[in-house]
């Protein structure tokens, strides 16, 4: 059952005529809460604010999630809604004083309900977060599960203390996540190894001086390393490539030089592994152990300064 129950409740987000049955959006409001709002927000909130005896706290959740969902339905809708289906196949309305949108403002209200319904999304996901000891079923929830056992948890502390400006976004973030995965496991996991990696993902609060600065430089890399991934000119090559509505995105790439194209945050994805590095050595020693050399030892059997070249 989907949070919005009439035409009069959908009209107060949308531009939509009264006229309308409710029966022809009930299906995309439907389609919204089980694509979207069961992901991000959960299914045991979701029974809690489609009740009728929905406890108060939850009466301001349930606006934002009520404005989120009919968004969506009507940006998920909007092709089908615009023609009828019949035994003589597909027709779209046409009287003497109205005729069918032209493919632009079609094209322009999609992006317009397409931002709109994002944006209201992102507003309830940072409201949940901001409240989250007030809600703890939102723990249950697929999104909130993706963010334990990582070195940044949420777009805030992407933000802050990864020092790239994604406007504070939750999907964004989202978006990002499995990028993120892969680059924290294929440079951080392989330099510190896997207890060590392990001990500081897991860790609440870092009170040791070289571990605290291990886990801010592997977060400022790991941030700026995923922004360069995802803003190289083949990703956005590849993504203006799709022909499909989209959110647009918060990220941007910055330049050091239009001629060159140099990606600003490749540099500073390897700024901060250098950071790293000597963090890391600096950990080794603060624990008694041997610090890991950079430069080659051409003193063992294995190392040879001339080689056959036959």
């Amino acid at each position: 059952m989907s949070i919005i129950q009439n035409i009069e409740q959908l009209k107060k987000l949308v531009k939509i005529n009264s006229s309308i049955p409710f029966s022809s959006v009930s299906p995309f409001l439907n389609t919204a809460q089980e694509i979207y709002l069961v992901r991000y927000i959960g299914r045991e909130i979701l029974t809690k604010i489609n009740d009728e005896n929905m406890p108060e706290k939850y009466i301001e959740l349930c606006n934002k999630a009520a404005s989120a969902e009919g968004l969506l339905a009507m940006w998920l809708g909007n092709a089908e809604l615009s023609v009828r289906i019949s035994d003589s196949g597909f027709t779209v309305e046409r009287t003497d004083t109205l005729a069918p949108a032209s493919d632009s403002k079609i094209a322009e209200v999609k992006q317009s309900l397409c931002m709109r319904a994002f944006q209201h999304l992102d507003s309830l996901l940072e409201y949940l977060e901001d409240h989250v000891v007030e809600f703890p079923e939102w723990a249950l929830s697929r999104y909130y599960s993706g963010t334990v056992d990582n070195y940044i948890s949420s777009a805030r502390q992407f933000q802050d203390t990864g020092s790239v400006n994604i406007q504070y976004s939750l999907l964004r973030f989202e978006e990002m996540r499995p990028l993120m995965r892969q680059v924290q496991d294929r440079y951080v996991r392989e330099l510190l190894g896997e207890e060590l990696d392990t001990q500081l993902r897991s860790k609440e609060n870092i009170t040791d001086e070289h571990e605290r600065k291990l886990f801010d430089y592997a977060c400022k890399f790991i941030a700026n390393k995923t922004a360069e991934l995802y803003t190289s000119e083949n990703s956005i090559r590849n993504k203006s490539s799709i022909d499909r509505t989209t959110y647009d995105q918060h990220t941007r790439p910055v330049y050091f030089d239009l001629q060159n194209t140099g990606n600003f945050y490749a540099d500073q994805a390897q700024f901060y592994y250098g950071k790293l590095e000597r963090a890391y050595n600096d950990y080794l020693v603060s624990a008694g152990k041997t610090p890991a050399s950079e430069a080659l030892d051409w003193n063992t059997d294995e190392k040879k300064l001339f080689i056959d070249i036959g």
